[in-house]
């Protein structure tokens, strides 16, 4: 979970009982009746005491109403349910408060979020029936829609993928998809239009790529890409693939960027969110990021449930607008936003012209 500097106060925290359902939970006086027990009911449904506590009392601090910390309470508790991480949700609602984000926007990020797991995850779940795979894949997917591409092509792409591997083993089917989606989420972080990163991909499993092959693309594509407009980059990939004139292993080279077959990379390799990672949740210009202005510090050029205007449904509200679905309105899809600064900009979730701090000041 990403950390943020501490702007809440410390809290004691007092388990007690073998089981998690019989923990005890101290809070602080200040907090409302109703608080301590929404927190305590987060716990028992298997939120981790640590994060249910850190979320409330950040909210607490930035002035959220009762309403609005248990909305945000209610999304987390659900995404746990469903059997989706939590931990990017918990992240989004941090990284909200921190940047002083308007609570309902927060709310609405953290629906999107949810969302986008849940959508990754029923992907996921067409290239394996194994829980560690669905996870493991389910976080490649939804690491791609935040770095910009759309569910129509990812859809496509985890089709392809579906029918090119499912006489595989296993280990095989889960390599190649690694690789696979690894290569589409990062060029769509490099700026790769997502019609044109699912087309390399599709391209790809069509002529036949294994796992390493599909590495290799990466590797080259990764290395020309710090040269040359990706996008152009990646047009060119596409249409020797498609010719049959593309070799990965001797386009690769000695240009190897080092990725394994998990869709990681060794330590001090990994590109940063938000500082030249092309959907980062915080960048400059960055087209996923979950806050966004376009140059401003909440984001990218629109992150996920917004734009001009554009909200989301779910688990916790907004008008029209389908949770889980590409719902901007003139930005790239966004949590939060707009073009504007650090809270708002143009029309987006977080106001027009950048209104800051909470809504319903009281928590009690």
């Amino acid at each position: 979970m990403k950390k943020f500097a501490p702007t809440f106060f410390c809290l004691v925290l007092l388990l007690a009982g073998p089981a998690l359902g019989d923990s005890t939970l101290t809070m602080p006086d200040t907090w409302s009746a109703s608080l301590q027990k929404s927190t305590q009911q987060m716990v028992r449904a298997g939120i981790p005491a640590q994060d249910a506590i850190a979320m409330t009392s950040s909210m607490i601090q930035a002035r959220f109403s009762r309403q609005q910390i248990q909305q945000a309470q209610h999304v987390v508790v659900k995404a746990h349910q469903k059997g989706l991480p939590v931990e990017p949700v918990i992240s989004k609602a941090l990284e909200g408060v921190a940047k002083h984000v308007p609570p309902r926007s927060i709310i609405r990020a953290m629906t999107r979020v949810t969302s986008r797991y849940a959508y990754a995850f029923q992907q996921a779940s067409r290239l394996s029936t194994k829980k560690a795979d669905i996870e493991h894949l389910g976080n490649l997917i939804a690491a791609s829609l935040a770095a910009g591409m759309t569910h129509r092509d990812v859809n496509k792409m985890v089709g392809r993928l579906h029918n090119e591997a499912r006489h595989l083993s296993r280990d095989d089917r889960r390599a190649l998809a690694t690789s696979a989606l690894v290569a589409a989420r990062d060029m769509a972080r490099q700026g790769v239009t997502s019609a044109h990163a699912a087309q390399v991909v599709d391209r790809a499993l069509q002529r036949g790529f294994k796992a390493h092959e599909m590495q290799a693309l990466h590797e080259s594509f990764m290395s020309r890409a710090a040269t040359m407009p990706a996008d152009k980059v990646a047009r060119g990939f596409s249409r020797s693939i498609h010719k049959g004139t593309f070799d990965a292993m001797e386009a690769a080279g000695s240009h190897a960027t080092g990725m394994d077959t998990q869709g990681q990379m060794p330590a001090g390799m990994e590109p940063e969110h938000g500082i030249g990672a092309h959907g980062g949740d915080l960048g400059a210009d960055a087209s996923g990021g979950d806050m966004g202005g376009h140059d401003g510090d909440t984001g990218g050029h629109g992150g996920d449930a917004g734009g001009h205007g554009g909200a989301v449904g779910g688990d916790v509200g907004g008008h029209g607008g389908s949770a889980g679905g590409d719902v901007s309105g003139g930005a790239s899809g966004g949590d939060m936003g707009g073009h504007g600064g650090d809270a708002g900009g143009h029309g987006g979730d977080m106001g027009g012209g950048g209104a800051g701090g909470g809504e319903g000041a009281g928590h009690h």
